[in-house]
């Protein structure tokens, strides 16, 4: 069997099946990336008044289900580490997010998040017309865009635009810390701890975005427009919980999402959903 043939054709037919898509809208969110290369030094420096709480959780596998203290944030830390697993925890608390960022600041940032992962990756194709979700749209996040024209986002008034025509305000509201770190790194703490291969630890502020609450001009806007897409991927399922520190079920959010989805197939019912649970 030719596999390079049929790996020629399926392109070519692929190309051809993109010309005949209106138009794909992706959700539910972008974000800035903090890239940093894992300071072994500085961890330790930091960690220093928390390092005995935080060894007897990870020697005890008590991992945090989300962050709300620094010692949550070394715990996980720690733990990932130790194992040389990759490990994503939300962040519910904004005291710790910006403790997090005055200690480590930003990093090297990139655009990161499903929508606009899907976007970069969807555009040089040739989609005529990609609307990538992205709340909230500062500046910072905005210039992370690409310069593809085939990618938009929906400003607040309503307008098809691309991101860097669309931001409003300026500042770091969203952001997940990527630390990576590498096979034979050591911590010196009260335990050697020796990282037994590389990965990524990535503890992600995203209020708005970690309960999928959809802005209020997408929501207001979008369906009637609907008609101009005729697919919907939906994905950013992976940075939500099944419950909220002030309560709230993942039921809940879900069902909000699934009442706007009946709303935008009501508009367009031949228009495709394509949803992706995974990270």
């Amino acid at each position: 069997m030719d596999f390079e043939r049929l790996y020629r054709e399926s392109f070519e037919f692929g190309l051809e099946e993109i010309e005949k898509v209106k138009g794909v809208t992706l959700g539910f969110h972008s974000v800035i990336d903090g890239l940093q290369i894992l300071d072994t030094k500085k961890i330790e420096e930091e960690i220093a008044p928390f390092e005995d709480e935080v060894l007897e959780r990870v020697e005890r596998e008590d991992i945090p289900v989300f962050i709300e203290t620094p010692q949550d944030f070394f715990t996980g830390l720690v733990y990932a580490f130790s194992k040389g697993k990759a490990l994503q925890i939300m962040i519910f608390d904004e005291g710790t997010y910006r403790w997090i960022m005055e200690k480590f600041g930003p990093g090297k940032l990139r655009l990161g998040g499903t929508s606009a992962n899907m976007a970069v990756a969807l555009a040089p194709f040739g989609f005529k017309k990609i609307l990538v979700y992205a709340n909230p749209l500062t500046k910072e996040l905005a210039e992370l865009f690409p310069e593809f024209r085939n990618i938009y986002v929906l400003s607040p008034e309503g307008e098809v635009t691309h991101p860097k025509e669309a931001w409003k305000g300026e500042g770091i509201f969203a952001i997940h810390w990527i630390f990576e770190f590498s096979r034979g790194q050591v911590l010196n703490l009260k335990k050697k701890i020796v990282c037994p291969r590389d990965n990524r630890y990535i503890p992600s502020w995203n209020p708005v975005n970690s309960k999928l609450r959809i802005a209020d001009h997408f929501r207001k806007y979008y369906p009637k427009m609907a008609k101009d897409f005729s697919h919907f991927l939906i994905a950013g399922f992976h940075i939500m919980k099944d419950v909220y520190p002030d309560g709230t079920k993942v039921e809940e959010v879900i069902r909000d999402l699934v009442e706007f989805l009946k709303e935008v197939k009501k508009e367009n019912p031949s228009i495709f959903f394509h949803v992706e649970f995974a990270s």
